[in-house]
């Protein structure tokens, strides 16, 4: 109930239950069974946080939560690369909050405090676009693009036969192996 799925609580795991964890796995990518095994236990446990909630700083092992992954959307669309928004703080999200904290004003600890929290909100009207997109398009952009030698796996509705045949002939032009 506390991340935002299912009846209130009550003590018992009933078919309401299991249909909220379903839920929640579906929209965290997990494996849709019902059970909340450590995975989604996992997954639980990090979209209960909520930035401001705690102290963000690079440590072994690493912080992970929905939290970081709202500290490295809000740094990226400031302009502050701080990698993937996977929710993980690493070394690109700490050098983020160190730079942003330099370009504020403030001590570049790498420690997203109480602090840190008051100027990005009051900074936070001045975010554009995400730092980590552009270069995640751009690499893709740029990148090889070659299926020469890569086996794609086709399945298609019998209805869009012809379709599939001019997916297939095109794949075959570029070297794929079709399966």
């Amino acid at each position: 109930h506390a991340a935002g799925y299912g009846p209130a609580p009550d003590g018992c795991f009933t078919a309401a239950t299991e249909d909220a964890v379903r839920a929640f796995q579906e929209d965290r990518c997990l494996r849709a069974d019902g059970i909340c095994g450590p995975q989604t236990w996992s997954a639980l446990v990090e979209a209960s946080f909520h930035l401001g909630d705690r102290n963000l700083y690079l440590r072994s092992p690493m912080l992970r939560g929905d939290d970081v992954a709202e500290l490295q959307r809000r740094l990226n669309a400031l302009g502050f690369d701080a990698g993937r928004e996977d929710g993980i703080l690493g070394p690109d999200t700490e050098g983020a909050i160190r730079q942003f904290q330099r370009n504020t004003g403030l001590f570049p600890d790498g420690v997203f405090g109480p602090e840190t929290r008051k100027t990005l909100d009051h900074v936070d009207g001045l975010a554009g676009g995400s730092v980590a997109s552009v270069r995640e398009k751009e690499f893709l952009r740029q990148g090889p693009h070659s299926l020469t030698g890569k086996k794609i796996y086709l399945a298609a509705d019998p209805a869009l036969g012809m379709l599939a045949s001019a997916v297939l002939k095109g794949f075959d032009k570029v070297g794929a192996w079709v399966v």
